[in-house]
């Protein structure tokens, strides 16, 4: 069971950090790898919380979406 979490896991956090970079792909100035991890483990924490919980809070989605974007920009 725990290679299966394992599995879960890992692909969360390859989708986290595909959403971040298709994100800071469309910036005028790249982030720098500080932020983008930063950025990353906020989103990953947020679907790993969705995943776990079974329901996608709109409100949370939001404050992520935020919070990656001040990541981001600086």
């Amino acid at each position: 069971m725990r290679s299966l979490e394992a599995n879960e896991d890992a692909a969360l956090k390859w989708s986290s950090a595909q959403v971040v970079y298709d994100i800071a792909r469309h910036m005028k100035e790249a982030p720098d790898e500080d932020r983008l991890n930063e950025a990353i483990a906020v989103v990953h924490g947020h679907q790993m919380t969705v995943a776990h919980d079974g329901a996608l809070d709109p409100g949370a989605a939001y404050s992520v979406g935020i919070s990656v974007a001040k990541i981001l920009g600086g």
